[in-house]
């Protein structure tokens, strides 16, 4: 008897500077498959069911002078309330004395608009570097979007190799992802308590430090919020030569 296969096409991911694509011009729809070792008869079938497609930003980044944390907390919390989303963007924003990591997920549309909010605030965000987005996220992390003061510390600064950034970044997100599956689904005051005690209930080596987050921050390899926002929210320019396809030129003759 044959192997019956079945995938789902279309995924992306950036982490650190690098695109990470796993696209298909047929995305949405399934595949299936008889072998071994064919995939002839091959039939293709539509969805008919409409899915959310769920994105997830991370964002490092430091205040502006004279603005405190609980002062960002409190215009993020506005800022997604008053989007006109039914999902609107979940996650966890930690402040720390060097800086602030915040993990943001939701609908695409949500997140992207939360992101182009906070660059239009120029009074808020000193700078702000994205550090990972990725694309076709299967479920959230984080049930609502919280807050989080902490002074992780004990941290220290990582040499970079030739691979630069890319596995501090890499760390960084996991990490976020971890607390999520702990305190995602909690309550806000158990998550708050949860988080107090970071260093028994996580460690360092799982929650971003100090150091860490002033480290990427510094990093001039990590793309800033607007460089991002330039690339992947900008909408696409295809300037085409020419309409014709078919037939191809002629075959230059030596």
């Amino acid at each position: 008897a044959g192997q019956t296969g079945l995938g789902l096409v279309g995924s992306a991911g950036f982490i650190g500077g690098v695109l990470y694509t796993n696209l298909n011009p047929w995305d949405g729809m399934v595949w299936f498959g008889k072998g071994p070792g064919s995939l002839f008869p091959v039939t293709v079938v539509a969805t008919t069911t409409a899915v959310t497609t769920l994105a997830r930003v991370v964002v490092c980044g430091s205040l502006s002078p004279g603005t405190s944390a609980q002062t960002l907390a409190t215009w993020h919390e506005k800022r997604i309330a008053s989007l006109p989303y039914d999902e609107p963007a979940s996650g966890l924003l930690l402040a720390l004395p060097t800086g602030g990591v915040e993990l943001l997920e939701g609908p695409v549309a949500a997140v992207t608009a939360v992101l182009r909010a906070m660059e239009a605030e120029g009074g808020l965000v000193g700078v702000a570097k994205v550090i990972a987005a990725m694309e076709d996220v299967p479920a959230r992390t984080f049930a609502a979007w919280s807050f989080k003061a902490l002074d992780v510390g004990g941290g220290k600064f990582v040499e970079l190799g030739p691979e630069g950034p890319a596995a501090i970044l890499g760390d960084t997100v996991i990490g976020l992802l971890k607390v999520g599956k702990v305190v995602g689904a909690m309550e806000r005051a158990a998550a708050a308590a949860t988080l107090d005690n970071w260093s028994t209930e996580f460690g360092a080596d799982v929650v971003p430090s100090n150091e860490r987050v002033q480290q990427i921050i510094d990093n001039e390899d990590v793309p800033s919020l607007s460089d991002f926002l330039s690339v992947y929210d900008a909408k696409a320019n295809v300037e085409l030569k020419s309409a014709r396809v078919w037939p191809p030129d002629a075959p230059m003759r030596y």
